[in-house]
């Protein structure tokens, strides 16, 4: 009999494979079902059904040629008129993004796509989009015609054998292979439990208290009472997997309204956030302070900028210097979870900001959904806990920080200079010379200080020792962006 591995996710859901979103257990499932035409980690492009791509018109016109013999799941050889099906399809503005992301429609929604031959594929762009293939990993490839899973999925290693509530289960493609079953489980501390239990083989995202300040598990001689507000594991009896990702947990700043308008002003906030503080104490050390808008992970950002520093005594000056002699009152926005810390951060910063004299009220958001509307609709005014997600640089900056779009993250922050590099970058398609414009871009954003740069937290998969790799037939690993390789 087949092995099974069982996992254990915060959330199973089998969406629609074209709906955009970052989250890390939808994609889980999505790119063990389906692939896209590349694959990307930020630095490195590697052709996937995609073997080579050629790109002109500064960044409008794109030409990919397929890999034969790829089949989907239903036997159907891999043609260039499933691509141009799915790519369209993805486009289109029926489609959805989850959480109000951004869909594939705002970026190519007009594109000519079209099969050049059975395994050629032309698209061209009304605007440049040299950073097209940020976009390619997670939009999956169907065939053409395909209208449900009942049509079956993609090209992917897996295919889905069983759907019920709160519960997934793959087959492999390949006659031999371990089945997954993944099942859903809202609480971090269950999820561990179940681990410590034996009752499920790898978990996502544990709760930060099984970690000690130097981020990893150490020993305790009793598991019991897992709802309690820390537990820990031992280092002998089950591995943890933590990869560094490209989510940057952030404070958004309604840049149009006073006295956040003013840069100086932005930047002391930066200034009297003491973010050491914050990844030690509710990360357990399982972080890395931003230096800007941008994780480590993303192409263009600037590693040799330091982080804001905590530096209250400048903070004041600068506050002084923008006429803040008396301080100001501020509203401190945070959902309740996506990140869950949010409360924790809220009163973080709160502490922080009184040090400045800055009276801050804190509101928290129950509904997560409700609350980013709000963002989107920019009915709300002070500073809000966010995350952001996305691993492309491009689609990051534009969404939030471009003053012409104006997406539904955008908080009023204006940059003409700002604006002009992102029109280059667009247009620059040799990645050496669109790393320098990001660069200079980084450089601006930093120093206007749009958000309160927080960090980049590391993500982890926490499993029973040798239970994963125990028998030489079957091996589950996880790549660099923390995905199931099986």
């Amino acid at each position: 009999m087949a092995k099974t591995f069982r996992f254990l996710l915060p959330s199973v859901q089998l969406e629609d494979p074209h709906t955009c979103t970052d989250s890390h257990p939808v994609l889980t499932i999505r790119r063990l079902l389906f692939q896209g035409l590349v694959t990307y980690d930020g630095r490195t492009t590697e052709g996937l059904l995609a073997h080579t791509w050629e790109c002109k018109d500064n960044g409008r016109a794109w030409t990919f040629y397929l890999r034969k013999g790829i089949r989907f799941s239903n036997g159907k050889e891999l043609s260039a008129r499933d691509v141009v099906y799915s790519l369209k399809r993805a486009a289109s503005p029926e489609r959805e993004g989850r959480l109000f992301t951004v869909t594939y429609h705002a970026y190519f929604g007009k594109a000519q796509i079209e099969a050049v031959d059975p395994f050629t594929v032309r698209f061209y762009n009304p605007e440049p989009l040299a950073d097209l293939l940020e976009f390619l990993p997670d939009l999956s490839i169907l065939p053409e015609g395909w209208k449900s899973y009942a049509d079956g999925s993609g090209t992917g290693p897996f295919t889905i054998a069983a759907i019920e509530p709160g519960r997934l289960a793959l087959r492999p493609r390949e006659e031999s292979g371990p089945q997954l079953e993944f099942r859903e489980e809202k609480s971090p501390s269950l999820r561990a439990a179940a681990i410590i239990k034996g009752s499920a083989d790898y978990a996502l995202d544990p709760p930060q208290e099984i970690f000690d300040t130097s981020g990893s598990p150490f020993a305790t001689s009793s598991h019991s009472s897992l709802e309690r507000t820390s537990f820990i594991t031992s280092t002998r009896d089950f591995d943890v997997y933590s990869w560094n990702t490209s989510l940057c947990v952030i404070f958004l700043i309604r840049s149009d309204l006073p006295p956040l308008d003013d840069p100086r002003v932005r930047r002391a906030l930066n200034l009297l956030v003491d973010k050491e503080r914050i990844i030690r104490k509710i990360l357990r050390g399982r972080g890395r302070p931003l230096n800007g808008p941008l994780s480590d992970r993303h192409f263009g950002a600037d590693s040799s900028l330091p982080p804001y520093p905590h530096d209250p005594a400048k903070a004041v000056e600068l506050l002084r210097e923008a006429g803040l002699t008396k301080g100001f009152n501020l509203n401190i926005h945070a959902p309740r979870t996506i990140p869950d810390e949010g409360p924790q951060l809220a009163r973080f910063v709160a502490e922080d900001l009184s040090s400045a004299g800055i009276q801050t009220r804190i509101i928290l958001h129950e509904d997560r959904t409700a609350y980013a509307r709000k963002i989107a609709a920019k009915e709300l005014d002070g500073i809000f806990c966010f995350d952001s997600s996305p691993l492309g640089t491009y689609k990051v900056l534009r969404e939030k920080l471009d003053s012409r779009e104006r997406g539904p993250w955008w908080q009023g922050y204006h940059n003409e200079d700002f604006n002009r590099l992102l029109s280059k970058a667009a247009e620059t398609v040799d990645p050496t010379a669109r790393r320098e414009i990001y660069l200079k871009a980084y450089r601006i954003l930093r120093e206007d200080a749009p958000w309160i740069f927080l960090y980049s937290p590391l993500k982890a998969w926490i499993g029973r020792r040798g239970v994963m790799s125990g028998t030489s037939d079957y091996r589950v690993s996880f790549d660099s962006l923390g995905f199931l390789r099986v």
